[in-house]
């Protein structure tokens, strides 16, 4: 990788036409060693194996996209929002990376 390119990281969001196989080639080709990861195309791909393909590319993870939606009023889909944060957690250290996105989540419904 260039020096050039060093600090740069794409996200995949903006080449999501590209399997999670074209994004590692992809990049590798392109000099480009840093990816910032959605949780949905991953959990498809599945986790490990995303870590695996991506470690083997030389490629890090600069950040999985997204957690948060904490405004769930009733208690049920609260605990499942929670879950979720924390199987997030999970998901991006096993990735390797140190950052999660968060999307709060706005009001809840008939909030102002």
């Amino acid at each position: 990788m260039t020096d050039d390119l060093a600090r740069l990281s794409i996200n995949q969001e903006t080449i999501k036409q590209w399997s999670l196989e074209e994004l590692a080639e992809g990049c590798a080709k392109a000099g480009i060693g840093r990816v910032g990861l959605w949780r949905a195309p991953v959990q498809a791909y599945g986790v490990e194996r995303t870590a695996r393909l991506l470690s083997d590319a030389g490629i890090g993870v600069t950040s999985l996209c997204r957690g948060g939606f904490f405004t769930a009023l009733d208690p049920a889909e609260r605990a499942r929002a929670l879950d979720d944060n924390r199987a997030a957690i999970d998901e991006a250290a096993a990735l390797s990376t140190d950052t999660l996105v968060l999307v709060s989540g706005g009001l809840p419904p008939g909030s102002r």
